[in-house]
């Protein structure tokens, strides 16, 4: 293997000197050096020398064939006419010195261009120039950087930054760098055409299999509130679901599963000495006797509480049952449950194809989305009428009341207002639309100015 070795020649004031002569001796003798003209072939130069050209520029190789790479240095000697004679003494051409820097150059390329090992002929680093890959702990690296073990790095407080683990794992991550950018972090094995995981440059984490894109997420939607995309799985020989409480480890909500029957549960009680209580379960009748407090559960859920049921477990019942007030106004169309900006009714999860701000009502257009009703036509008019429960952004995902009650500061309407879709797109209106070609759909009442039933009538006419 030949080492290459380059370099320029200039005077003091920094010009190229052209036509100058090198010559090349081994280190600290005025012995000639075997050099080359070229990294591989043809004979060596007789002279031991090479002469600059016009910008001052030299270079010859030296073959690992004749001298030792590890111990045999050298000594160049630069002459011209007018030009102080330059020595250049100790040079370390295995591997190549060149001006301020240094340089690992093979003669040709190779999956082994150069290996550090152990004592015992353990790799520990090596090259391949070949593939342009590194290893670590590995001979025959497969990726641009291939590990044979743990890769870590250590945060301000010597704390684990990031790591992995695993012998036959091989990962990757990409770095977003700007919101159009969606993957910030993905991580795949060997034989994956996709991430198994990744996080999204919008805070996103995504699962997939690995042989298909990622099939579901969890994200944040809104403050405080975490959504998951798809489907959640308990099985049955697990713990369950649990919600801690604002106790410090306490558990005020869970669901288990006992003996085949799913359970859902309020801690009647405290962290140190907890008293779940059953509120819902999925069998046709549950009971409790316990300290006092007796109870069962009817077919549809309804808590029903024994006449001698102590004051302060009432107290602390009515605490817990908080969780599932939203849930029972869901099954319970009462408008005075309702605080404003609430609802009660059956919703639809579904997508906007615009914005909506809470109360307006919308159609599911041919596209899948939620668009703004218009009694200008009947086209966006008909179909299946939803009213927005909250604001909801162009293509962001959202709960739409299909049947139910909402109460909103947004209304205006006088009690008993029969409502109509109107020609103002989205918004509800108690005015009859009664121009030509407009068509008049029943989308509700107003049992409040503040509170609407909403039902969407299926029927509608056009006016002529």
């Amino acid at each position: 293997m030949r080492a290459h070795y380059f370099n320029t020649v200039t005077d003091q004031a920094g010009n190229a000197q052209a036509n100058a002569t090198v010559t090349v001796y081994l280190a600290g003798t005025d012995t000639l050096a075997t050099i080359y003209d070229s990294e591989s072939g043809g004979s060596a130069i007789a002279t031991s020398q090479v002469t600059t050209d016009a910008s001052g520029y030299f270079e010859f190789w030296v073959d690992t064939d004749d001298y030792d790479e590890l111990t045999q240095e050298f000594k160049i000697v630069i002459e011209k006419s007018g030009l102080t004679t330059q020595t250049i003494d100790y040079i370390n051409i295995f591997p190549a010195i060149a001006h301020t820097h240094s340089y690992l150059r093979p003669s040709h390329d190779s999956t082994t261009a150069f290996q550090l090992q152990q004592a015992d002929g353990t790799y520990v680093f090596n090259f391949d120039s070949l593939n342009r890959r590194i290893g670590v702990l590995v001979d025959a690296p497969l990726e641009a950087l291939d590990v044979g073990g743990t890769v870590q790095a250590r945060g301000a407080s010597s704390e684990y930054a990031f790591a992995t683990y695993g012998t036959s794992c091989k990962g990757y991550s990409a770095l977003g760098l700007g919101a159009a950018t969606r993957e910030a972090f993905a991580a795949s094995v060997s034989g994956d055409t996709y991430p198994r995981i990744q996080i999204d440059a919008d805070g996103a984490v995504r699962w997939g299999s690995g042989s298909a894109s990622t099939d579901i997420a969890l994200k944040r939607y809104a403050q405080d509130i975490l959504q998951l995309e798809d489907h959640l799985r308990l099985y049955a020989d697990r713990p369950g679901l649990r919600i801690a409480g604002s106790e410090a480890g306490a558990e005020e909500f869970r669901i288990v599963e006992d003996a085949g029957v799913l359970r859902f549960q309020i801690n009647l009680g405290s962290a140190s000495a907890p008293r779940w209580f059953d509120f819902m379960r999925f069998d046709s009748y549950a009971s409790l006797d316990r300290d006092g407090l007796r109870t069962h559960v009817d077919k549809v859920g309804k808590v029903v509480l024994a006449a001698d049921v102590e004051s302060d477990y009432i107290a602390r019942l009515a605490q817990r049952l908080g969780y599932v007030e939203a849930l029972a106004r869901q099954l319970r169309l009462d408008a005075g449950l309702l605080a404003d900006g609430e609802y009660a009714g059956m919703t639809i999860e579904a997508v906007a194809g615009e914005a909506f701000t809470v109360g307006q009502v919308g159609y599911i257009k041919s596209d899948g989305k939620v668009w703004k009703a218009d009694a200008d036509a009947e086209a966006t008019t008909k179909g299946l009428l939803l009213m927005a429960t909250s604001s909801v952004g162009a293509d962001e995902r959202g709960a739409f009341l299909w049947k139910g009650t909402l109460k909103s500061s947004a209304f205006s309407y006088t009690t008993g207002d029969e409502l109509y879709v109107s020609t103002t797109p989205g918004v509800p209106t108690a005015t009859r639309p009664s121009g030509s070609g407009d068509v008049v759909r029943i989308c509700g009442w107003a049992v409040a100015s503040d509170i609407v039933v909403f039902v969407g009538d299926a029927a509608y006419a056009e006016v002529a």
